[in-house]
């Protein structure tokens, strides 16, 4: 089971419980005061930003939107296997999906570029990779779309497939803060 720290906790406390009006939605300041460390990289939006419609696809080639996804607060990831950082981080994504079993929080992970063979399925059996599937955007153009430019690149969505915030480059997803920002954005109306 995962341990908030106290300091998360007691702030999550005042501001959904004590503070009737918190849980009418959440506002880029409070976010913003949640950051801590390496999250001091997380670029939060002062106000969520509309995402374009542009689709993917998933192993088998069907199309996948975000619309697919609307209801639940997304992590999106832009990855390549050849991406050293992104390999690295791909395990914390994994672990925060195992964590957001419930489906409040959905983790989506896009590998952009070409793919040869199997190499996203041998990578997830490398690392052990269990409760995420990964999705591909061959020719870029969903990562265009959401000027996902760098890898890898993060994306928050909220309830509504709206940009709440982005980080660009690696981090370990599941840790405390992460997870109680994300709890914050799942919780707002």
């Amino acid at each position: 089971m995962y341990q908030y720290n106290s300091r998360f906790l007691i702030y999550l406390f005042i501001l959904l419980i004590a503070n009737p009006m918190a849980t009418l939605g959440y506002d880029s300041a409070t976010l913003i005061n949640m950051r801590e460390g390496s999250l001091e990289r997380l670029i939060i939006h002062k106000e969520p930003v509309e995402t374009s419609g542009n689709s993917f696809q998933d192993l088998e080639q069907n199309d996948v939107s975000l619309d697919d996804f609307k209801g639940k607060v997304v992590v999106l990831n832009f990855w390549a296997t050849w991406c050293a950082p992104c390999r690295k981080e791909m395990p914390t994504l994994d672990n925060l999906q195992g964590i957001y079993k419930s489906g409040e929080v959905e983790v989506v992970v896009v590998h952009v570029g070409p793919s040869r063979g199997n190499e996203i399925e041998e990578f997830w059996q490398e690392e052990n990779i269990r409760n995420i599937n990964s999705y591909v955007d061959p020719n870029l153009s969903f990562a265009g779309s959401m000027n996902a430019f760098g890898l890898p690149t993060t994306i928050i969505l909220d309830k509504e497939s709206r940009e709440v915030g982005r980080l660009i480059g690696d981090e370990e997803w599941d840790q405390e803060g992460v997870i109680a920002i994300l709890d914050l954005i799942a919780n707002s109306n």
